[in-house]
């Protein structure tokens, strides 16, 4: 009985083995029928060349060139990563960068965007309307006061923004009126209220 069970452990054990080397003769077949393109360059490389470049035109061209279909998840992946890269760059032309602003879905080359320093840039990720809420709301505190109007006109500024950030905007601004500052006993209340 022991002879029986050892002698189908060895058989066991050797089906094992011829079943490990015909995949794995089958894995480097099939590697070796992929060939790689001459001018095939790996993504990280490709994505910090991007983001170092100087070259306004190739720049340019990259943020120009459509995207992949969504079904290709490789180079639809690889095509917004490298998108990314562009929207960094600051030789990127400011039109290339704008356009990528108002266009792009995606919160990564977004982000990017929201802190250029080009008002114009800044502005345009305000109005995109694929913006997440969070980003938007990081919008709405921007240094420039062009930029934080967009961004608290865009329908995905969440009501409590909208609410909380004209406050302090709309108090500076009735200061600066003669006729407002009588206003402002009436306005007072409304404004420190959440305060206290």
């Amino acid at each position: 009985m022991t002879e029986d069970m050892s002698s189908q452990d060895t058989t066991a054990v050797e089906t094992a083995e011829n079943t490990v080397e015909t995949v794995v003769g089958n894995a480097d077949e099939q590697a070796s029928n992929q060939e790689v393109p001459s001018d095939f360059e790996p993504l990280t490389a490709t994505y910090e060349r991007l983001r170092h470049s100087t070259d306004a035109a190739e720049l340019s061209e990259f943020a120009r060139r459509p995207l992949p279909d969504r079904s290709e998840q490789a180079a639809f992946s690889r095509a917004t990563a490298l998108l990314e890269a562009v929207a960094g760059n600051a030789h990127t032309p400011l039109e290339d960068r704008v356009f990528l602003a108002e266009t792009m879905p995606f919160p990564n080359i977004l982000v990017k965007l929201s802190t250029d320093e080009s008002v114009e840039v800044r502005k345009a990720v305000a109005g995109n309307a694929n913006d997440k809420n969070w980003l938007v709301g990081r919008l709405t505190k921007d240094e420039s006061l062009e930029v934080r109007d967009v961004a608290l006109r865009n329908k995905q500024t969440s009501w409590r923004i909208r609410v909380w950030i004209p406050r302090p905007l709309i108090f500076w601004d009735l200061w600066g009126s003669t006729s407002s500052r009588m206003l402002l006993p009436c306005l007072l209340p409304w404004y420190v209220g959440p305060l206290l």
